[in-house]
């Protein structure tokens, strides 16, 4: 049993949402931190955030749930009625049907704000781009986040590529007029989770504590609709994002999976037609600037230079030398393309006369030696190679054809 205990409100340099969770006697305070300009803002009158955050930990633990303070009604309703039992039919193994118990209470009413995440990613400023200064009003983006939930693991280098996130995220909307909001939390170090498994409940759950403010919140989705499935659930929360942000969603506040009528190449040409874009655009997977080596920057300089875009971005890329290390960017092509990453789907046609018989040995033989022909035989991708082997390489060896 999980016991949720009443939220509190604290107040001292900053503001802090925390609670007492108990797991099976065991007690640890989790938190949510802001700036105090947005403390009255924070939901301590509901345990809403605090038991999002917590919900697939729950379930795949086969803890139920106690509430000492009220669930607003739509939430309560959602999670009991649908989240929980479509889990549990998607892969009984993994996720237990749990049950929750709480006293019911109207949802919280809000300030109106409008909200999304401010990586600097391609998704990111694609769903700014999508909602600055378009004819729905009450949709325009006023509030934008950054939340520590845990991608940036732990250790001194997390927290400086996280100080350095935040303050390029400060200066982006200072120079566009939006509000930033920064929120700390305890809650990954408290309940450690594959953050690939809980991004959504992780992030939903800042957008909660935070529920007094919102009225809308645009979940930049790195999948589209057509990629949506209950069938793989235990691998990425992303591909269910679809169904959990409704769930999640009330009458008072509403979660949209924003992007997700786009593919990533449809994405980056709305990006690449946003002028803060070449400033700004950061996707990288392991430094504060884009390192130009790690899979992510190699993917979108590829998809730039598919779109004749990249020559725009030498602000936040080494252009230079992306061209002159030519080869491992299609070597990185092949190796996704062989191993069905989908994000490579759209790419590999484009780049496929490219990429040279050599290339493609090169992924298929490791630096401790061959790969066996009994392992090739046997594998997804052997065969092929094999009889690719005989026509083309065995073919033309004397001809030094590599």
């Amino acid at each position: 049993m999980i016991t949720i205990h009443t939220p509190q409100l604290v107040e001292n340099e900053k503001s802090r949402l925390q609670t007492i969770i108990e797991v099976d006697g065991q007690t640890k305070t989790v938190w949510f931190e802001v700036d105090k300009k947005y403390g009255k803002y924070l939901c301590y009158e509901r345990c809403d955030a605090f038991l999002v955050g917590l919900l697939h930990y729950a379930i795949c633990n086969n803890h139920d749930i106690r509430c000492l303070s009220p669930l607003s009604e739509d939430l309560y309703y959602q999670i009991d009625t649908y989240i929980i039992n479509a889990l549990n039919k998607g892969n009984k193994q993994f996720f237990r049907k749990i049950k929750i118990f709480a006293d019911i209470e109207p949802n919280v009413e809000n300030a109106g704000a409008v909200g999304t995440g401010i990586s600097c990613g391609i998704d990111s400023l694609h769903t700014i781009t999508n909602h600055t200064d378009i004819k729905f009003k009450h949709h325009n983006i006023t509030h934008l986040t950054l939340f520590n939930v845990g991608i940036y693991d732990e250790g001194v280098k997390a927290e400086e590529l996280f100080k350095k996130r935040v303050e390029r995220a400060e200066v982006f909307c200072s120079e566009y007029n939006f509000e930033f909001i920064k929120v700390d939390s305890n809650f990954m170090a408290e309940f450690i989770q594959d953050n690939l498994l809980v991004h959504t409940y992780r992030d939903c759950s800042f957008v909660l504590a935070l529920q007094k403010l919102f009225a809308y919140y645009y979940y930049s989705s790195g999948y589209t609709f057509f990629e949506f499935s209950l069938n793989n659930i235990e691998k990425d929360s992303a591909l269910y994002d679809l169904f959990l942000l409704d769930m999640f969603s009330s009458s008072k506040l509403k979660f949209y999976s924003e992007g997700a009528t786009k593919s990533r190449i449809e994405k980056t040409v709305v990006v690449a037609d946003y002028k803060p874009s070449y400033k700004y655009l950061n996707v990288c997977n392991e430094e504060s600037e884009n390192c130009g080596k790690c899979e992510k920057c190699i993917r979108t300089m590829l998809i730039l230079e598919m779109i004749g875009k990249l020559e725009n971005y030498k602000e936040v890329f080494d252009i230079q030398n992306f061209k002159n290390n030519r080869i491992n960017a299609l070597r990185t092509i092949y190796r996704e393309h062989l191993y069905n990453n989908l994000s490579y789907k759209e790419i590999y046609p484009f780049y496929r006369k490219e990429i040279s018989l050599k290339i493609k040995l090169y992924e298929l033989v490791k630096k401790r030696g061959k790969i066996s022909y009994n392992y090739l035989s046997n594998s997804r991708i052997g065969i092929p190679i094999i009889r690719f082997y005989q026509k083309h390489i065995k073919k033309n060896h004397s001809k030094n054809h590599l």
